[in-house]
């Protein structure tokens, strides 16, 4: 037997608070609207304490490029989004 299409349901706002409605920037489904609204605050808040967007990642305990995914879709613009790696612009020079 086929398998049956079962379209995703998307939206473009989620609730953090009971009175708050933030509009996204691109349609989401309801799942990562979920889990958007839960996150809210604390993205907002690590966005204020000029946290790198690795560090942020990791105090939420998602992966840097699924984080970056949430910023976007929240439409925050973030502060800090210097790396640690330094390279060194001289190490093919001889």
């Amino acid at each position: 037997m086929p398998q049956r299409y079962t379209p995703k349901i998307m939206t473009n706002t989620i609730t953090p608070k009971p009175d708050t409605t933030w509009l996204l920037t691109r349609p989401v489904t309801l799942s990562l609207a979920r889990r958007l609204e839960g996150n809210f605050y604390q993205i907002a808040a690590l966005n204020e304490a000029s946290k790198t967007l690795q560090d942020a990642a990791d105090a939420i305990g998602i992966n840097k490029p699924t984080f970056i995914n949430y910023v976007s879709a929240i439409g925050i613009k973030w502060s800090n989004k210097k790396t640690y790696a330094k390279r060194n612009p001289n190490r093919f020079n001889a």
